[in-house]
Order: C-alpha cells, then structure tokens, then sequence
C-alpha cells in the first residue's frame, strides 16, 4: 500500500525538482526520477545506504546522493516537492523533530509541497496486528509520546528497527511551527482495487501507519 499511496499524493512530477529526505537505497528517488522529475537528490545519514542507492541506480538515470543527518543538515536548495517515507518518527526528541520540520520547509520553494509516511500516532497498541501486512509493532499498552518502540519488517530474515511514538497532532504541530500549512493525513490504499474479501479489515480497523501532506506558503 504504501508505494501507490505515496506516489497517488505526489501526482505528476515532470520537470519538478524533488529532494528525497531518508532515500535509504534510493526507491524513491529512482521512481520519481523515472516519472520525469528534472532534478533529484537523495539524503541520507548513513554512508552505506548512500553507496548502495548509487550503485542501484542503472539504466541512465542521473540521480544526485548525499550524506547528511537531516536532524542538523544545512539547506541545500529550493526544491519544488520534498519526500520523506518514514523520517520524522526517528526523531529522538522533540526539539529534533522540530529541526526536521525545519529542514523539510527550509528546503522547499515557495508553493512547494511536502510529502511522508509515518507511524499513525493513534495506533492502538492494545490491539496488535498479524504479520500478514509485512511489518508489525512492538509497543506496551501505556506507551507515552516520545518512547522508543521497535517495529519488525518480516522479511527473510525478519528485520527490526528502532522508532519513536509520535502523535499525529505534534507532527503537525512542528510541521506548521515550521512554516508549512495545509497539513492534511492521509489512509494508505491497497493498488488493487480488486474484491479483496476481509483481508484489509483488521488493518482497516487499526492502520499502522498513514501519510502527510502540507504545503509551503
């Protein structure tokens, strides 16, 4: 769901200059470059993420990969769209989710949108999901903003990794602190629109995780 999703809220991006902020191997910055996008960089703070997204990028494509660590990266250029599939929820604290609001509207020209995955901030933890979706959460009942909780991709083998609880209404909170405004969430959609039977029902009932648009005035 989540790939469709986000491209359904980027929309037409050709000729557009896009800054992928947490481009990891470069997924995103690959998919919006073949779509036509003029300019694109990927960031990411860690060196071998960066080498492997350069060394995945065939078939022509001209991609610029830097390493910075976007909680204090300087800005680099006014970018038309900025994405960022799961950035904010790493932010240790809040005044460093602060400076990656910043950053993300630092970065983009005026009218210049912003679009991201996050952990849905009211997810409830009580009621577990399967591992049919791909990745499930590891969080106590009474877990409070800001705690750390892990989330597990079951891949093979399965894949674990470390985030924050963030509510959905502090990311927009330092996201319209930061200066950015139509801040809007958005349900994440299965591409096949096909008769699914119930299999979508329990992450329906729960999601885990959702994506966010704003705009920069």
């Amino acid at each position: 769901m989540e790939i469709p999703s986000i491209l359904d809220l980027l929309g037409d991006v050709r000729d557009l200059e896009v800054l992928d902020l947490a481009c990891g191997t470069g997924l995103y910055s690959r998919l919006v470059k073949a779509l036509g996008a003029r300019r694109v960089v990927g960031i990411d703070s860690s060196p071998v993420m960066i080498e492997f997204a350069k060394r995945t990028t065939l078939g022509g494509l001209e991609i610029e990969y830097e390493v910075h660590d976007v909680s204090n990266m300087s800005v680099i250029g006014k970018f038309d769209v900025v994405v960022a599939a799961f950035l904010l929820n790493y932010a240790p604290t809040l005044d460093a989710l602060s400076s990656m609001c910043r950053m993300i509207a630092g970065n983009l020209r005026s009218g210049g949108r912003f679009i991201g995955d996050i952990p849905r901030g009211s997810y409830d933890p009580t009621r577990p999901l399967s591992d049919k979706y791909g990745m499930t959460y590891s969080m106590p009942p009474t877990i409070a903003e800001g705690d750390e909780f892990s989330f597990t991709a079951h891949l093979d083998p399965p894949l674990t990794i470390k985030s924050r609880r963030w509510l959905d209404e502090t990311y927009e909170t330092q996201l319209r602190n930061a200066g950015l405004a139509e801040i809007e969430f958005h349900p994440w959609r299965p591409a096949d629109e096909e008769d699914n039977g119930d299999f979508w029902e329990e992450w329906d009932a729960n999601p885990l995780a959702h994506s966010v648009s704003a705009r920069k005035p």
